[in-house]
């Protein structure tokens, strides 16, 4: 199980209200999660024949990650009684069970129905599929959540900000990388950091005093040590070496830089861009300098104080860049009275990607669906990848582009979730943000046959419910146990009807009456019902679905005397109605 920075009791009181509020809307009162208990009517005491409900599960969210704070979703039952819609009896238990987590603290509880619904809620434990099946009596419902793993290996750590400090510590620093996720420990040059706030692409530390003395006018550079996830399953560490320096500026300190604003412009240049800091001194040098280029430019300085300095960026060609310049430069200051230069901080020549989200936020393996991608730093020609996979961009404004998705690269019988990234096909950056784009899965769910039963000669109509039901047309298979059914007509993606097969299963013999000749008679059985949406070729199945339910013994009638084709009291009369003394054929005494 996961260790949280919170318990989950703690995480999941909001969500937990919710649930009641719903509860109290639907029925009254009801009490949720419900452990087993004894008050209440006994599941198979209710209304309705075996397999007469009808039941409905729910869960939202439907996708959930393990990696996030609360990896849990609410989860909602109702039951309704086949033909006429009316609920359960009041205070009606049924049995709830769950794969890949728990309900409860438990992975299978009695729930109890107020006005037909009950609502709790699941906490994922183990990626995968997890199936949450509600049953009553025969009457069984499921629904899937798809419970994901994150992806360790996007832990990076790849740059710090700034990159220069004091030797006495107390400053606050940035680590800069991606794959963050709390609880943190950094250690800098071997001293732990007080980590003041974690986010996935930032972590924000105060230094501690450097473990070795630094004399005046030297410095100490030192390497950095992060570790994530601490205490947990997803814990992992990396380090950078030299990373970060500290600096004793004797008479005066290093220059620091702590911000740019804003840290990226026109490839023109001639904008307008404030340094704060501190220790910056009154006699200044501001320069910049392209990532991969040889030239050192100078830059004009508008203003300065202590903590701040105002300057205008050239031009990008004055840097000369490279042909592969991702458009990335170093910007620094020096105090010419001291000659101490400060740490260097990041500035961007283009427009920086941001992604901030995608609408909607999942789509079908198959492709085929427009989704806009919603951020900030647009500008065409862009490309757009969902995981590996380039898509079709239709069309591009600063702060969104609509885009055709391509089909997933994977089973279209599984639900995946994939980075989305917008790159410039011009400078050849790359979006940040930690956006994901969510292929659903081709896979059929059943959620329930109404009615759940026939004889075993079958015949009559069943409607199964559920989702998948053959996406983008095309029909779909179904089979009771390993029975075809006919008349199969896919009303929608969530309704299917069909002509209920013979169950196929053999008579067995009986002897009711102990006479010792046997009869037959069909055993009661239960069968999945199995649905395959063929545009997909997927499978989905519901366990224990429908119902045959058994048949009394069929077997010849007992022979008596007066039925046997013997004289049995030496008359001449043999058996009924020849014999007087016999009243029926059942008559098992001919003499009197």
């Amino acid at each position: 199980m996961k260790i949280f920075k919170k318990s989950l009791l703690e995480k999941s009181a909001a969500a937990l209200s919710a649930v009641a509020l719903v509860a109290l809307i639907g029925g009254c009162s009801t009490d949720s999660p419900t452990a087993p208990q004894q008050g209440g009517q006994n599941p198979g005491s209710g209304q309705g024949a075996a397999g007469q409900w009808i039941i409905t599960v729910t869960a939202s969210p439907s996708t959930i990650e393990l990696a996030s704070d609360t990896p849990t979703s609410t989860i909602g039952v109702e039951i309704v009684q086949s033909g006429t819609g009316a609920a359960p009896p009041e205070g009606t238990l049924f049995q709830l069970s769950v794969t890949n987590g728990t309900v409860g603290g438990a992975s299978t509880i009695n729930g109890q129905l107020s006005r037909g619904r009950f609502a709790t809620l699941f906490e994922a434990s183990t990626p995968g599929t997890a199936v949450i099946t509600a049953q009553l009596e025969q009457s069984i419902g499921q629904k899937l959540i798809q419970v994901l793993h994150p992806d360790d290996t996007a832990f990076a750590v790849t740059q710090v900000e700034p990159n220069v400090g004091k030797p006495s510590g107390g400053e606050i620093i940035a680590i800069i990388g991606t794959g963050f996720r709390a609880p943190a420990n950094v250690r800098i040059g071997g001293a732990d950091g007080e980590v003041v706030g974690v986010q996935s692409n930032r972590i924000r530390v105060r230094t501690p005093p450097s473990a070795t003395p630094v004399p005046v006018g030297q410095t100490r550079t030192v390497a950095i040590d992060v570790t994530i996830g601490v205490g947990t399953q997803f814990e992992a560490s990396k380090s950078l070496s030299g990373i970060f320096t500290y600096a004793h500026g004797g008479s005066g300190d290093f220059p620091q830089i702590h911000s740019l604003s804003p840290d990226a412009g026109p490839v023109a240049g001639g904008n307008t861009v404030l340094a704060r800091g501190s220790d910056f001194g009154t006699n200044l040098r501001m320069m910049i300098q392209g990532r991969g280029a040889t030239p050192i430019v100078d830059m004009p300085i508008i203003s300065s104080s202590s903590s701040a300095i105002n300057f205008v960026i050239p031009a990008a060609s004055l840097l000369a860049p490279p042909s592969n310049w991702d458009g990335f430069a170093d910007v620094w200051v020096q105090d010419l009275d001291t000659g101490l230069e400060s740490n260097k901080v990041l500035y961007h020549y283009g427009a920086t990607i941001f992604v901030s989200s995608i609408v909607p936020s999942s789509g079908t393996a198959a492709g085929g669906d427009t989704v806009t991608i919603v951020g900030s730093g647009f500008e065409a020609p862009l490309q757009v990848f969902i995981g590996d996979v380039e898509q079709t961009v239709l069309t591009v404004t600063p702060t969104a582009i609509t885009v055709l998705t391509a089909p997933a690269d994977f089973g279209a019988c599984d639900t995946q979730a994939f980075d989305v990234v917008v790159k410039s096909v011009t400078t050849g950056v790359e979006s940040d943000g930690d956006v994901k784009f969510t292929y659903l899965s081709g896979q059929p769910i059943v959620a329930s046959v109404s009615p759940g039963s026939r004889p075993h000669s079958g015949g009559g109509s069943a409607t199964i419910t559920g989702s998948n039901f053959g996406i983008g047309g095309g029909g779909a298979q179904v089979s009771f146990g390993s029975a075809a059914a006919s008349n199969i007509n896919v009303v929608s993606e969530s309704t299917i009807t069909v002509t209920v097969p013979a169950s196929g299963v053999a008579p067995v013999a009986c002897d009711d009456n102990g006479d010792g000749v046997s009869g037959t008679q069909f055993p009661t059985t239960t069968v999945p019902v199995t649905v395959v949406n063929l545009p997909q070729g997927c499978t989905g199945s519901l366990a224990g679905a429908f119902l045959y339910p058994g048949t009394a013994c069929d077997e010849p009638p007992p022979v008596t005397e007066c039925s046997n084709g013997i004289d049995d009291d030496g008359d001449t009369f043999i058996d009924f109605p020849a014999d007087p003394q016999c009243s029926s054929a059942a008559d098992d005494d001919e003499s009197s």
